[in-house]
């Protein structure tokens, strides 16, 4: 994991919707208790280069360790990273932020990242799926859903066998086990430069 100090600083914060010049960009979500041992980190982090290369700007909770690393990689290769930080939450957003949104609330929070055209999810866990599934929702299912981690066919053999009537709905979702197949999957749908 590469060890420098954020370049940018945001003050004052502003707030607000997306801009439309922020496009191509993906949500990355990632539950904030996942194990974040150097493997973790650096796939994280990994992530956030991989997407700053392309060209796609990472739009993210702002929190958590997993954010903290995927914006860290983004932000050391040139990426735009925004932050879309809860203005009542305690914690502190990630010191990589380029951009920083304050939302309202975790409802805005999560109904701004499903207007992005494609959602990269890290570490399955129940604040994480929640995050995923209700921006998916509010996508209509149209934007890219990747969840990069083994663990997630678990998590979700029973959920989609219960809760998804119709199968052709999960089309727009892939679930990779190496942070270099998200691109793949990325491009597959409607985003990249």
């Amino acid at each position: 994991m590469t060890e420098m100090t954020p370049t940018a600083a945001v003050t004052p914060p502003p707030s607000g919707p997306l801009p439309a010049s922020l496009a191509p960009a993906v949500a990355v979500l990632a539950r904030a208790d996942w194990p974040t041992g150097p493997a973790a980190l650096e796939t994280a982090e990994r992530l956030g280069r991989l997407l700053a290369a392309k060209g796609i700007a990472v739009v993210s909770t702002g929190y958590g360790p997993l954010i903290t690393a995927v914006s860290r990689g983004a932000a050391l290769a040139g990426g735009r990273v925004v932050g879309l930080p809860v203005r009542s939450w305690q914690a502190e957003p990630s010191p990589w932020l380029t951009d920083i949104r304050w939302m309202p609330d975790s409802y805005t929070q999560c109904a701004v990242l499903g207007t992005l055209p494609a959602l990269v999810t890290i570490g399955p866990g129940p604040g994480s799926l929640a995050e995923a599934a209700f921006a998916w929702q509010i996508a209509g299912r149209r934007a890219r859903l990747v969840l990069l981690g083994r663990e997630w066919r678990f998590w979700l053999g029973a959920l989609w066998r219960w809760l998804v009537p119709d199968p052709r709905g999960l089309a727009a979702v892939a679930i990779v086990e190496d942070v270099a197949d998200v691109l793949g999957h990325l491009e597959a749908g409607t985003v990249g430069p």
